[in-house]
């Protein structure tokens, strides 16, 4: 088949590029806010991926604080059980002392 030849020239209106532009638009808006909903999409799941290992974490670390308190409050105790300890042998050693030193007068 051949083509027909127009002698009519053909001219592009201001109505046809009006058409052809807003077709262009809405079709560059679509895109865009694909593009746009896509990338809010991917950002809200790695935002919730890093909230729930943030929330991991600071649990992990509350339960180490507990732990520690925990072993702290032993050694405070265990220090302070030593150290009364420690006052009470002492005060004994001083009474053994003067005791002795009572029985070496005595029979001295």
């Amino acid at each position: 088949m051949k083509k027909q030849k127009t002698d009519d020239p053909q001219y592009v209106t201001k109505e046809m590029l009006k058409k052809a532009l807003s077709k262009t638009e809405k079709r560059l808006d679509a895109k865009v806010e694909a593009s746009t909903q896509v990338m809010k999409d991917y950002t809200d799941c790695r935002f919730t991926q890093l909230d729930t290992k943030i929330d991991g974490v600071e649990k992990s670390v509350k339960e180490q604080g507990k732990k520690m308190d925990r072993y702290f409050n032993g050694i405070v105790k265990m220090m302070e059980g030593l150290t009364g300890r420690i006052t009470g042998d002492e005060e004994h050693l001083k009474d053994h002392e003067q005791r002795i030193t009572k029985l070496e007068e005595q029979t001295g």
